[in-house]
């Protein structure tokens, strides 16, 4: 039902010598960025000759192509709102090259400003893809070589454990001067959210799909608000966070045993207990969720544990997490775990009214809105 995967297509073709072109530079919440004025259309003969044209002066990898060398152009698996495309010279095919996403129409209610800021900062960590430049309706950026772990690989030990050090090292990072004195993500977006579906909710509501499932968009406001009462303190520190730790954002590299973090669209401040909640309920997946699969408790306190020793580690603190200290976050988690089904239901129904891409976003919503309902009373009275 939910049709989100597309088939990968794969083209091949002859790169050309590099044209000078002229590019800006845009200072993003402390950090710089190159931008090209141009919009790029991925489903366009000339979408190739414009790469070339316009980014690959400015993308480190392919390397001047000025000798004849072949370039092979991918279409990955298209995302629930966006376009990402592989460029590789031949001889590094999904080893070695770019990537350039072109944002999805009705895409607008994310911060591209935001995301640009966090890979920024990973990057200057050492951690991540290398930004290359941002364009009108998108980004060019290194390609991570490896493949997404599977559903089962998501609750394995040692993909966990790589996890764990990944998650700390992002959580670990100084935040970004873009980021400093601002409320929780999970808050501002999702508030940001319901105020957009609020507006427009005559739309929603001539949907009878959304009729039969919601009833109205009412049902969902007063929903948010009792969680906004019930959840206001948490003791988890504000830090860095990614927000969508889905089991596809999540790529291991084999030949280097790492496991790296894509896709920082709706990256920003929030509790560091929301990436570990957020994770936990993307072990249902995304087409056809199934949450018979959410992590039992002794596998969220194994993850939990791993997670934060290795934070201690990078912050100097005592190695050795103690049951006190990794039940408190199994608490903290399990209760932010109702933020991120509140959290994604507001984004697809936002998605419903904005997007042009032929997904079900009010099926999805509605399942991840009756998990919300089906899991409160037992995770507000942890």
């Amino acid at each position: 039902w939910m049709s989100v995967s597309r088939v990968w297509r794969c083209r091949s073709f002859m790169a050309y010598p590099k044209v000078p072109c002229q590019v800006g530079e845009k200072f993003v919440g402390g950090f710089t960025c190159k931008y090209v004025p141009i919009s790029l259309d991925p489903d366009s003969e000339s979408f190739l000759d414009n790469y070339r044209v316009y980014l690959q002066p400015l993308v480190s990898s392919p390397r001047a192509s000025t000798n004849g060398l072949k370039l092979r152009l991918k279409r990955f698996k298209e995302g629930m709102s966006n376009v990402l495309v592989g460029i590789f010279e031949e001889k590094n095919f999904l080893k070695k090259g770019s990537l350039v996403r072109v944002y999805g129409v009705g895409s607008e209610t994310v911060s591209r400003d935001d995301e640009i800021v966090a890979m920024r900062a990973m990057q200057e960590a050492g951690e991540g893809a290398v930004v290359h430049c941002q364009f009108k309706n998108g980004l060019c950026y290194s390609f991570l070589p490896g493949r997404y772990l599977t559903l089962d690989e998501m609750g394995e030990a040692y993909f966990m454990k790589r996890l764990a050090v990944s998650l700390a090292k992002i959580h670990s990072l100084d935040i970004p001067e873009g980021f400093k004195g601002r409320l929780p993500n999970v808050w501002t977006k999702s508030e940001r959210w319901l105020d957009l579906i609020l507006r427009k909710r005559s739309d929603l509501e001539c949907s009878n799909k959304f009729i039969e499932l919601f009833t109205s968009v009412d049902v969902v406001k007063k929903e948010y608000e009792t969680l906004r009462e019930n959840l206001s303190g948490f003791s988890s520190p504000l830090v860095l966070c990614h927000n969508d730790l889905s089991h596809q954002n999540i790529i291991y590299c084999e030949e280097t045993g790492k496991v790296s973090l894509i896709d920082f669209e709706y990256s920003g401040l929030n509790y560091s207990a929301f990436d570990i909640a957020d994770y936990f309920t993307e072990f249902a997946g995304v087409d056809n969720p199934d949450y018979g699969r959410y992590p039992c408790e002794a596998v969220q306190k194994t993850f939990i544990r791993m997670y934060l020793e290795e934070y201690a580690k990078l912050n100097g603190m005592n190695c050795v997490a103690t049951l006190a200290e990794v039940h408190a976050v199994y608490r903290e988690a399990n209760k932010l775990a109702l933020c991120s089904h509140m959290f994604w239901t507001l984004w697809s129904l936002i998605q419903a009214l904005y997007s042009p891409l032929h997904c079900d976003y009010i099926e999805y919503a509605a399942v991840r809105f009756a998990e919300f309902q089906r899991r409160k009373k037992e995770f507000y009275a942890l």
